[in-house]
């Protein structure tokens, strides 16, 4: 069994932050009045893709555990780092900023959460598939 370097099974996360970040740098620059929600959501994006960063280092050490019991730990362990960290940072966003909440901004990064939970799951079921089966 050869163990894939971490950072490189993380690579596609990486281009995704990358063309999210780019795209946003570009809309506030076409887009009068869009620097509230572009910073919003360049935070989150930035937030959720550091999150995902220890999420992911988490998880692809349980791939590779030879005990089960490791990887279901890991797994939930990494889940439960990133659900409650996010919604932690929201909370925190909103007492902050009561009334000048960004909706756009929030519901965008809610989005950008889905993106990056949905390619991450997408490699470490790839990773997981891998793996030689112990029969």
């Amino acid at each position: 069994m050869i163990k894939q370097s971490w950072l490189k099974s993380f690579s596609p996360l990486i281009w995704i932050f990358v063309v999210i970040s780019a795209l946003l740098i570009g809309a506030n620059y076409a887009v009068e009045d869009i620097f509230k929600h572009t910073l919003v959501l360049f935070i989150g994006n930035l937030i959720l893709f550091l999150i995902t960063l220890a999420s992911f280092k988490i998880y692809f050490e349980g791939v590779y555990d030879k005990n089960h019991s490791a990887f279901f730990r890991s797994f939930y362990l990494g889940m439960m780092l990133k659900m409650f960290s996010t919604i932690f940072i929201v909370l925190f966003y909103v007492a902050i900023f009561r009334k000048g909440i960004s909706k756009p901004g929030v519901l965008g990064s809610m989005f950008f959460y889905l993106i990056y939970t949905f390619v991450e799951v997408s490699i470490l079921s790839k990773l997981q598939r891998s793996l030689p089966k112990n029969a």
